[in-house]
């Protein structure tokens, strides 16, 4: 609705300006544009804009440093078959999920035994001596979208779904203390309307692998 909204006031202030040319050379009485009702259009204009600049969500790519203690949990969790590997790509971003100073891992998983038409394994971890899983989605989607508004002293994650015969929207997972990330039936969303915070593992994916920009779970021999 806003973006019909100032492509009208576009088209408004852009009429005044053309009204305001023509009465340069020819005004007549009740054929003068008001200046003060096209500075109020302007200002309503530029105010959209800039609304619609702050709910630009900010993106952030997967850490491009290999993580071998992640890479052996991930292997170890999935049960991913030796011969898969060094096929399976794994993406991860640090995320400080409830403001405690100290971050968390939210990490992707895409490989032979881990993606379904459905979409992609994604885990939230705690790290420590060893890693405590705080979230386990199935099916997922990227990007990962961390909303701004905590819920429970912590900030939801939401992502898409599609594929597989399942309804296309998102969902969002919100933290309940002793049981991690959850989601239900009501935490569906048919679109993001009203939704701002930060999109994690934004890579593109396909590109990623036309490029030979990813990590493996087990390094890629180099090419000589």
């Amino acid at each position: 609705m806003k973006r019909r909204w100032y492509a009208g006031a576009i088209w408004m202030i852009a009429a005044l300006g053309m009204s305001g040319c023509s009465t340069q050379e020819k005004v007549s009485v009740g054929e003068e544009i008001s200046t003060e009702t096209e500075q109020v259009l302007e200002e309503l204009f530029f105010s959209a804009v800039e609304d619609e600049i702050e709910n630009v969500m900010t993106e952030e790519y997967s850490e491009t440093r290999e993580y071998p203690k992640l890479a052996s949990f991930l292997t170890e969790y999935y049960q991913i078959p030796e011969e898969y590997l060094q096929e399976t790509r794994y993406y991860y971003n640090y995320v400080d999920l409830n403001e405690d100073g100290a971050e968390e891992i939210v990490v992707l998983t895409i490989g032979e035994t881990t993606s379904s038409s459905e979409g992609e394994c994604v885990l939230v971890l705690e790290e420590g001596e060893v890693f405590s899983i705080l979230g386990d989605f199935r099916n997922a989607r990227t990007p990962v979208i961390v909303s701004d508004e905590m819920i429970n002293g912590w900030y939801p994650l939401i992502y898409q779904i599609y594929g597989g015969g399942q309804d296309t929207g998102y969902l969002r997972c919100t933290y309940q203390e002793g049981n991690g990330y959850q989601s239900g039936e009501e935490d569906f969303m048919e679109e993001l309307e009203g939704i701002s915070g930060k999109k994690v593992l934004s890579n593109n994916l396909i590109d990623d692998m036309d490029k030979g920009n990813y990590l493996t779970l087990v390094p890629r021999e180099e090419e000589n």
